[in-house]
């Protein structure tokens, strides 16, 4: 007999279940980091991917709500927080830049894609970039820090010429919670949009039980 196969959105709700277990019950070692940016660089330094949210049916199934806005194909594009470019497999774009604190990953990245630019920095920095589209996918919950998550949006805002394309959690995956204390930090991006004017929410769409990809656009 044939095993049964579980929609996707099923698979996505176990996975968040899995993935909140390992926050609360992982390994000790994972936590001695001091700031994000030294977590991601030991992350990919040590061989480290940019994790589920960037393959698989995730990755397919943000490019087809994002493609019902646009073509990146024919459009300039702004990554932040690219991470290992694994979301980026078979696609294109007219140009391409990108965003990450990990120098390591910013190097592989290099050689894979040469005619790429890419910033290892910091997002709540001031960086002279910009895109029609902008990508903010996976990163907003791992920000540790309210005054670097409020001048990544204010960023976000400023550098989106055209779309921005948000997917960050809608609830917390540590119930009551906001935060694992560590390197996971729940905050509704809706009580966020003050700081993201004078871009418009367009559409919130839902994935699974705690993430949710977030399109604006600038008037």
């Amino acid at each position: 007999m044939n095993k049964r196969k579980e929609p996707w959105v099923v698979r996505s709700f176990f996975r968040a279940v899995r993935k909140a277990k390992k926050i609360l019950f992982g390994r000790s070692e994972r936590w001695h980091w001091s700031t994000d940016r030294e977590y991601w660089e030991s992350h990919y330094s040590s061989g480290g991917a940019s994790g589920e949210g960037s393959v698989g049916d995730s990755r397919e199934a943000k490019w087809r709500f994002i493609s019902e806005y646009v073509d990146v194909r024919d459009k300039t594009v702004l990554d932040v927080g690219c991470g290992d470019l694994s979301f980026w497999e078979g696609k294109d774009c007219r140009s391409y830049t990108g965003i990450d604190f990990s120098e390591s990953v910013v190097e592989k990245d290099r050689t894979i894609r040469p005619s790429w630019r890419f910033i290892a920095g910091d997002a709540s920095a001031d960086h002279h970039v910009s895109g029609q589209v902008v990508l903010c996918l996976d990163m907003l919950f791992h920000i540790m820090s309210d005054d670097s998550y409020r001048r990544v949006l204010a960023n976000l805002a400023h550098w989106t010429e055209e779309w921005l394309f948000i997917f960050t959690w809608f609830r917390s995956p540590f119930g009551r919670r906001a935060t694992d204390g560590r390197y996971q930090y729940y905050r509704p991006l809706l009580e966020s949009l003050d700081v993201l004017a004078p871009l418009t929410l367009v559409r919130t769409r839902q994935y699974d039980s705690i993430g949710a990809l977030y399109v604006f656009k600038r008037p």
